[in-house]
């Protein structure tokens, strides 16, 4: 298994092709940089996602 850099530029911009992304908290997030994050997922553990996207949009956006 490739191991990625769960920094968080990657992982908004993962979050922003995730077709999964769900946020914690009801509403729309703000327009702030850190708003579009797998960290604010539902389904973000704090080392991976339960949907498995996380690894092939990483691999597919070439950040492992």
């Amino acid at each position: 298994m490739d191991i990625y850099d769960y920094n968080e530029d990657n992982l908004s911009a993962i979050a922003r092709s995730c077709s999964y992304l769900s946020y914690r908290q009801s509403g729309k997030p703000g327009r702030g940089p850190g708003d579009v994050s797998c960290s604010n997922c539902s389904h973000w553990n704090g080392r991976g996602c339960a949907r498995n996207r996380f690894d092939s949009i990483a691999s597919e956006m070439r950040l492992d």
